[in-house]
């Protein structure tokens, strides 16, 4: 494994196999939404292009697939932590939005004084329950994530107890 300095000041893993292809080119930090990549600008004809490193690493990527950091670390850009998924998986995969609750799918229900816990499949909204806890109803998502999801799910159990 290589770092990689971005122009920035940030660094990026990547596989030694791929270090120094990659270094032949000059790699910049592009901000998408809340995620930061490493990405070059590529010239096509008169017209340029942005390309991300994770995407350049496994390509060709076929047309309606995303490459997704297993990880959910965008900075980390080793094979093993690259796959290809549909947009959706990407998006099951995705990181937690900021909430009432640090765990994703888990909500504090104001009028039940309870913390309840939902996960959304299929364009469907499955309510999990009402919890004392909130690591409770974190647990219930996972729960309901890795059968639903399988090996796409990010799960809540991870960050429970690392507070």
């Amino acid at each position: 494994m290589k770092l990689i300095i971005l122009h920035g000041g940030y660094a990026v893993f990547v596989d030694d196999q791929d270090y120094d292809g990659l270094m032949l080119k000059t790699w910049y930090v592009h901000e998408k939404g809340r995620s930061i990549y490493a990405f070059r600008s590529v010239r096509k004809g008169s017209k340029s292009k942005g390309l991300y490193m994770h995407r350049e690493i496994l390509s060709p990527v076929p047309d309606g697939l995303e490459v997704d950091h297993i990880n959910g670390r965008t900075f980390d850009n080793r094979r093993s932590n690259l796959r290809l998924v549909t947009h959706q998986q990407n998006l099951w995969n995705s990181i937690v939005s900021k909430g009432s609750s640090q765990f994703r799918g888990v909500h504090w229900h104001k009028k039940r004084a309870r913390w309840t816990a939902q996960i959304s499949h299929n364009d469907k909204t499955q309510y999990l329950g009402l919890f004392e806890t909130e690591e409770a109803a974190a647990l219930a998502y996972d729960a309901a994530a890795i059968r639903l999801r399988g090996e796409y799910a990010r799960l809540n159990l991870l960050r429970i107890g690392t507070k």
